[in-house]
């Protein structure tokens, strides 16, 4: 290397270890962007507060989950109710999804839903209605509950832009109960829903980090948290998905992947090409012939079926009568439904048909004609002395 070659490499290692050093050795700025994570130390995580629920709860420890919620229990070997804790900016439920938590809450278990965005199926389905409101006092929100016996002195104060909160309507489907307030608006409702509860709290600011060190809003919370039933707590997971993928559509989980969806998309684009195609082959299809079926029979067969469980035996003996007058008209030009003597004589001396076998035909005839009920075994009793005479004519 000459003179010129080592000066540009020193100076670029120069320049790189400058580079270092201010990367490192300056402080990041701060992340102020919602997180909302129970990992996350940034302004506006939930790191303090997913600890102090060690503290918040010390006879049931808090778990992390990411079950659905017709999964969760305490002990699988007992009944025992949970509390589920659900801190998030915003959740889409499902009309599935939304059926399993209140079902999950009916059976007498607990969920605290904090969102300053609660899906507005969940919402419909309470009637209840989440609002904001721009804050004008000075940017300054005061959080106070309903418990009487804390002093005014026990509210909290914080900043904010805006804030979130609660309103229903005069017609309840549902038992309310407001538990907290910010700035005179309830921000903190108690749904009863069958043997449970749903806590709905429509602001997760006084829980996030910030707040809680700087902004004081740690006896807040600690109220807040004591309003919850004391039992296994189970908290859920940022990550989990509240519409519960494996009781969806196959649409539904398709759609939420994006790699997953442009792969879906690519094969039904493939197969829409290859099924193009196939109309351009060179060699038409050669159909196959089936052999004709006599499918007469097989309608006989079915209207004879018909007749028998309509168990009508009069109208079988009118249409068999009927076919046996057709035939001695067809072959003896004698018409014989009067069933008289006379017929009787003029039809065995042209047909030469044996007279006590004539006789027996004609009998049974004239007896069925009178009978207002007739049995199975008549029935076919007259069937086979007609069938007898045809058979002599053939």
């Amino acid at each position: 290397m000459n003179k010129n070659s080592w000066t540009l490499v020193i100076s670029l290692v120069v320049l790189a270890l400058v580079y270092v050093v201010i990367r490192y050795a300056v402080p990041r700025p701060l992340d102020w962007r919602f997180d909302l994570d129970r990992n996350s130390s940034k302004p506006f995580g939930l790191t303090i507060f997913f600890e102090s629920l060690q503290d918040l709860f010390p006879d049931n420890p808090p778990e992390t989950t990411d079950k659905s919620f017709s999964s969760l229990k305490a002990n699988p070997l007992s009944d025992s109710h949970v509390t589920v804790l659900l801190v998030n900016e915003r959740s889409a439920l499902t009309h599935f999804s939304m059926k399993k938590l209140m079902e999950f809450v009916s059976k007498g278990n607990s969920v605290f839903y904090c969102s300053r965005n609660i899906d507005s199926r969940l919402l419909d389905t309470l009637e209840i209605f989440q609002s904001s409101m721009a804050n004008n006092s000075a940017r300054r929100i005061r959080l106070h509950l309903h418990d009487f016996h804390f002093s005014p002195l026990d509210s909290v104060e914080y900043k904010s832009h805006y804030y979130s909160y609660f309103y229903t309507t005069s017609l309840k489907s549902f038992e309310f109960e407001e538990l907290g307030f910010a700035n005179e608006n309830c921000n903190f409702l108690k749904c009863k829903i069958g043997s449970g509860f749903l806590y709905l709290h429509s602001d997760p600011i006084p829980f996030t980090n910030y707040y809680l060190l700087r902004g004081n809003t740690i006896p807040y919370v600690e109220k807040v948290m004591a309003e919850l039933p004391n039992q296994q707590v189970f908290w859920m997971e940022k990550s989990f998905n509240l519409n519960t993928a494996k009781k969806e559509s196959l649409i539904a989980v398709i759609g939420e992947k994006p790699n997953l969806l442009k792969s879906y998309l690519l094969f039904i684009l493939i197969a829409l090409i290859f099924t193009l195609t196939e109309f351009w082959r060179t060699q038409r299809v050669i159909p196959v012939v089936t052999e004709l079926k006599n499918t007469s029979m097989v309608l006989v067969d079915s209207i004879a079926r018909l007749y028998l469980r309509s168990n009508n035996n009069k109208s079988i003996l009118q249409k068999i009568i009927r076919d046996f007058n057709h035939f001695v008209m067809q072959y003896y030009q004698i018409n014989i439904q009067s069933a008289d003597s006379e017929s009787m004589i003029r039809l065995q001396s042209k047909s030469g048909y044996s007279e006590p076998k004539m006789r027996e035909l004609f009998r049974q005839l004239h007896f069925l004609k009178q009978q207002p009920q007739i049995s199975n075994e008549e029935l076919l009793k007259l069937y086979t002395l007609i069938e007898q005479f045809k058979k002599q004519k053939t």
